[in-house]
This record gives structure tokens, sequence and C-alpha cells, in this order.
């Protein structure tokens, strides 16, 4: 059972849409590094609260979130380059158990609200979050994982970009998939974003037709 609490997604949903818009704007800035930091700072405590109702998994995400996040703040500092794979790694795994929880909550057969929809957002952006780092590390094992004519490495934040560009299938090009590993990572991101929008709607929709019948027939039989 997921936090109770009033906003319990809205939180997350304005820390996945503040870190999806704003990253781009202030890494142009500098600090990008520390920027990110931040914003995925952000992010791991507003999903951490999302979950923390359920003592369980309450306690495996701060097993997942609390090393990923003091390791991204120390890399700030030394700058080891596996230090960030590895907060990355735990960030992945920390986003997806989140992801998996929101969601079984908005599939569950219940009234449709506004709290299920911020929560269906929130899984969607959470899916662009995961992939940016999925490409990141894909990018730092393999260098030269994507094209898009500079010679240097993708910035975080150009990650993000190219993430969601793919998940909702834009594809404008700019940046490209080379090897092979980013190139399954980007078809797969792609698939996962329309079948989840197909599938999600399809539940929603369903959802408020059953509840819209079910509360039709409560008022019949009063009457």
């Amino acid at each position: 059972m997921l936090n109770q609490s009033p906003h319990r997604f809205l939180y997350l949903l304005i820390a996945l849409v503040a870190f999806v818009t704003v990253v781009p704007v202030l890494e142009e800035m500098g600090q990008g590094r520390m920027i990110l930091s931040i914003f995925y700072s952000t992010i791991l405590l507003s999903a951490a609260y999302a979950v923390s109702e359920s003592r369980g998994y309450f306690i495996l995400a701060l097993i997942l979130a609390g090393p990923a996040f003091v390791l991204r703040w120390i890399n700030n500092f030394l700058e080891g380059p596996w230090l960030a794979v590895v907060a990355d790694v735990l960030t992945v795994l920390f986003l997806l158990l989140v992801a998996m929880l929101i969601l079984t909550h908005v599939l569950r057969d219940e009234k449709v609200s506004r709290e299920k929809i911020f929560g269906a957002l929130s899984v969607y952006l959470l899916l662009g979050v995961i992939w940016s780092l999925l490409f990141m590390m894909v990018d730092f094992l393999v260098p030269g994982s994507f094209g898009y004519g500079q010679d240097r490495a993708l910035t975080g934040a150009e990650m993000v970009y190219y993430s969601f560009v793919t998940l909702t299938t834009l594809g404008y090009g700019d940046i490209v998939p080379i090897s092979p590993s980013a190139r399954g990572l980007a078809t797969f991101e792609a698939l996962t974003g329309q079948l989840y929008l197909t599938v999600l709607i399809a539940r929603l929709v369903g959802l408020h037709i059953t509840h819209s019948s079910r509360r039709r027939s409560e008022d019949q039989e009063k009457s």
C-alpha cells in the first residue's frame, strides 16, 4: 500500500517536470553536474515519499536511494567516473521500484482520482529519466555509442533530452544511437513509451466507465 497522504504523487510529478524543463536551461549557465545532482536528489526524496506508507518498500527504497544519494554528491567533489556509474545503477533500480509500485496503484480497480492521474503521469516521466541514466551508462561503458556531430561526450541534460525525444517517438535525428546496445535501448524505450500510453489510457477509461456505471446503479437503487 502506498503513501495515503494527499499530494503524494503530485510532489513527485512537480519534481520530474522541473527536472525535464529546467535542467537544460540551467546547464547552459554552467555547473551542469551540480545542477543534475540537485534535481536527482529532489527526485529521489519525492519518490521515496511517494512510497513511504509501505514500511517494507520504504526500507528497500532507502537501501537503494540512500547510497545513490551519497555517491552522487561525493562524485561532485572526487569526480570518479565509476562512482557516477554505481550511483546511476542504484538510482535506476530505485526508480524502477517506485515506478512499479505507483503503476500498481494506478491500475488498481479504484475510482479515477487526481492522485491516480498524477501517479500515471509520474510513471511516464520516470521512464524517461530511467532511460536517460541507462543511456549515460552505455555511453560511458562504450564510448561513441551516440553520434551528434560533436567531438565530446554528451552531457547529462543532453541525455535527458534524447531520452524523452525517444520516449515520445519524436525522432529529431540530431542525436542518433550508433552502437548495438544504444540502438537496442532506444528501440525498447520507444516501444515502452507507446505501449504504456495505450494500456494506461485504456485502463483509466475502463475504470472511469465501470465506476460511473456503479454509481448510477447505486443512485437508482437508492431512489
